[in-house]
């Protein structure tokens, strides 16, 4: 590392305290402390592309006060990328972690120009910090909110290009969303009952539940058609022989983040919800695009697609829920056509005219 060096004897003392003593919170200091304090500087020189500190090595042996330049505060990644944290230009501090922690160095900071900075030795920074608490309290809170700040706005950034279908799928929970029941049969059902159930029910799969009610394995349309019809397997075998094992499932407080995560990782469609693992419904890769018509029009529209009451019925639940996310997240309160009662009343009236 290049520098260049000059104590307070070849430079005139005013000149080294001019600086810091327009520098919060070294403004606030006594002209006699300051005047001690610049005994003990210099002035640093630090050539473009310098590594000033390195995240992980030792700890920084001085606070820098950044004169002329600027540094950026980065981190590298386990693939090597870096990330940078943070920029610091005349005026600013940096370093600050290491020294009163006597901790290493948790970011790399590197000047991205050529750059003069003011040292201020770790021991006579501790010193200082242990005369002056209110010199203390100004550095952690300013160091404290920059980096709040900062992690504030990532996320305000994120959840500005968060869409409506996303912001579902961290508000709303499972149970708030899932309409379908499961079907659930005993160890004992054979292949043949299992698909006259499936039929019957006009279920996509069901599950084999143990005597102490939680489901040991699932069955879908896939399982008959792959071990059943492929391998012509026998009607009369238990339905445990095709199940598929283990069951994926998720309590229904869970957010919706969570059953799309288990899709995911596992690539299925069919997840059980459960209350105390005990089965209660299923969760499809279907009611995931019902989630796509949450808006105020596909909610409408929604509603005048029904046939029945009982559709209806389940619909205006469904849009209800929406409605109440949305209304928690609004700045001011939601007016939606689709969720009025005129509109419910339009849909119910359309209804009753078409069954005449």
């Amino acid at each position: 590392m290049s520098s260049a060096q000059f104590s307070s004897n070849s430079i005139v003392t005013e000149t080294v305290v001019a600086f810091p003593k327009s520098v919060p919170p070294f403004q606030f200091l006594p002209f006699t402390e300051l005047n001690a304090l610049a005994g003990h500087m210099a002035l640093e020189y630090f050539p473009k592309d310098t590594l000033i500190l390195g995240a992980g090595r030792s700890p920084a042996d001085a606070l820098y006060i950044v004169h002329k330049g600027g540094v950026k505060l980065a981190l590298r990644t386990q693939v090597g990328k870096e990330l940078t944290i943070d920029m610091r230009s005349e005026g600013e501090i940096f370093g600050l972690l290491s020294v009163l922690g006597r901790d290493i160095a948790r970011l790399d900071v590197t000047a991205i120009e050529d750059t003069l900075c003011y040292s201020m030795p770790a021991p006579e920074m501790q010193g200082l910090i242990a005369r002056h608490a209110e010199v203390a309290d100004y550095l952690f809170r300013i160091s404290i909110e920059r980096y709040v700040d900062r992690t504030l706005n990532e996320l305000r950034t994120q959840s500005s290009l968060m869409g409506e279908t996303e912001r579902l799928l961290y508000s709303l929970s499972v149970r708030d969303v899932v309409r379908t029941q499961p079907v659930l049969v005993p160890e004992s059902t054979t292949i043949r009952e299992a698909g006259q159930i499936v039929s019957r029910s006009n279920a996509i799969c069901l599950f084999v539940v143990g005597e102490n009610g939680c489901a040991r394995g699932i069955v879908t349309d896939r399982d008959f058609a792959s071990k059943v019809v492929a391998h012509a397997l026998s009607l009369d075998l238990p339905v445990t022989q095709i199940m598929s094992v283990p069951v994926i499932a998720v309590e229904g407080g869970e957010r919706l983040f969570h059953v799309l995560l288990a899709m995911l990782t596992h690539d299925i469609h069919h997840v059980l919800v459960t209350e105390e693992k005990i089965p209660q419904a299923v969760f499809t890769s279907h009611d995931l695009m019902l989630l796509q018509r949450k808006s105020p029009l596909n909610l409408a529209r929604h509603l005048e697609q029904q046939q029945t009451l009982e559709d209806l019925a389940e619909a205006r639940s469904v849009s209800a829920i929406c409605f109440l996310s949305c209304c928690e997240k609004a700045p001011r309160p939601v007016t939606s056509p689709a969720l009025s009662p005129r509109s419910m009343i339009g849909c119910c009236a359309r209804f009753s005219s078409s069954r005449t």
